[in-house]
This record gives structure tokens, sequence and C-alpha cells, in this order.
């Protein structure tokens, strides 16, 4: 990434489902990370003197592990240095898995660094997508609800004894919706089980949302993967093959320290 930021209030720019995307896949690497990182830099306050700091993973603090010695061109303090050093030893952690899967032009909403969702039943067997075929509306014009060209998973489990799976007491389900200018989340209101159709209380705003608008179903403020976009590969077609990082926000705190 050129520039990495905290995103947790952003919404995605753009949403891949198994409805407008195919061939998806995740890997990841188990390799022996080092407990620290040995920096090299120049000290500015030293006329450029070059020193050399010990930073440590987050709850490592012995000298005794593994280290791995990195220079760092262009840091001059030591707490511009142990900020990067902590977030590049957090990266190795928390950014190991990556995500990979072919997309039709409208990849091209994305780049490099954007911030997307994405879904897929290996990811969480409770999702489901679909795209919208007919909306219903209150009397001042939102959306109560909308059905979709295919049935989803639905889980409001809140009554103990109704409920045929103590795991799935208190779930609820959410729903991204790809609006013109911006994805939004909303409760479902149905009741639990399989539905074409759902139901919003209180309604939602209209805006942006019309017929073959995409959605994605889920656990609630679970129903996409956050992932920023690595990298974009130009395939036959119009199609593009991209690579995903994890979104992993607990990064970058120590950044700003």
């Amino acid at each position: 990434m050129v520039r990495d930021r905290d995103r947790s209030a952003d919404a995605p720019e753009q949403i891949f489902t198994p409805r407008n995307s195919r061939g998806y896949q995740w890997t990841k690497a188990f390799p022996r990370l080092p407990e620290g990182l040995g920096v090299n830099f120049r000290v500015a306050s030293r006329d450029c003197e070059m020193r050399q700091i010990t930073v440590f993973r987050r709850g490592i603090s012995s000298d005794t592990g593994r280290l791995e010695q990195v220079a760092y061109e262009g840091l001059v303090t030591e707490a511009e240095v142990t900020a990067r050093a902590t977030y590049d030893l957090e990266r190795m952690v928390q950014r190991a898995v990556f995500h990979l899967l072919e997309a039709p032009a409208e990849a091209i909403i994305c780049c490099r660094g954007s911030l997307v969702g994405v879904q897929h039943d290996s990811v969480d067997e409770h999702s489901g997508s679909g795209r919208v075929i007919d909306i219903t509306l209150d009397g001042a014009g939102d959306i109560t609800a909308i059905k979709l060209d295919a049935a989803v998973p639905v889980r409001n489990n809140g009554d103990f004894l109704a409920s045929p799976d103590i795991l799935a007491l208190g779930a609820q389900t959410g729903v991204m919706i790809r609006r013109a200018t911006e994805a939004t989340v909303h409760r479902v209101t149905n009741a639990s089980g399989t539905s074409d159709t759902l139901t919003f209380s209180p309604a939602i705003d209209p805006a942006g949302i019309g017929i073959g608008t995409l959605v994605s179903v889920g656990p609630l403020n679970r129903e996409v993967l956050r992932l920023l976009v690595f990298t974009i590969y130009p395939a036959p077609d119009l199609t593009a093959t991209l690579t995903f990082a994890n979104e992993a926000p607990g990064i970058l705190p120590d950044l700003a320290a």
C-alpha cells in the first residue's frame, strides 16, 4: 500500500459476491515470524549518525527470541522508527492472509488500496447474495422490504425455547446494499429461516436502490469481509484478477503515537 490509514469509519467502495465474481480463494503462509526487529537508522539530532534500536512485537519484551535486521531510510527519530517497526511487525501477523478472485469490468470502480467488501459462503455459512427484483414502499416513499432473485438465510433468534440452535441464540442478520454512490448496512427483521424477501423496520432510504441492485446478506455488521485491494491484473474480456489483504485496523494506532 502506498498509504495506509484507519478505514474503520469508511464504507466499502465496491462489493464482490458470487453474483459478480468467480474463483474466490484465500492463502495463508505460516512462516516463523521474528519476535522483533533490529532497526538501523540515521539520527537527525546527531548529524545523521547511524544508530540501531530493537523493537519487539506487541506483548513481547525479551531479547532471547529471533530478531531480524532492517534499515529505514528517511526516518530520523526514534519515535518514527519505533512506530514503523511496530507496524511492520503487526503487518506480518494481521495481514498474513491473501484473498483472490476474478471480477468483470465493474472491478474498475476500485484501485490499489481501495477498501472493498467480499462475501462468499466459504467465509461464513450463514451468508447469501442476490439482486433486487422488487421493492415495497411505505406511504412516505421509504423501503419496507426488498425481494431478491434468490433465497438467502436469515437468523433472528431471541427466544431461548424457540431457538433450535443454542449457538445461534441472539444472532441477527444484516444486509449490505450497494447503492449508486455508497454501500449501506441495515438490520433485517424477518423471522429466522430462508427467504427471498427481506423486511426492514424502520423503513430505509430508497436513494440509490433499484432493480438489479446488488445485496450481500450475513451476520449483522459482518455481512462482508472488509479487505484492501493489494493488486489488480487485467484479464481477457474486460475482466480482472484482484488480490486483497485484510483491513486489519488494529495495526495502525501506534503510527499516530
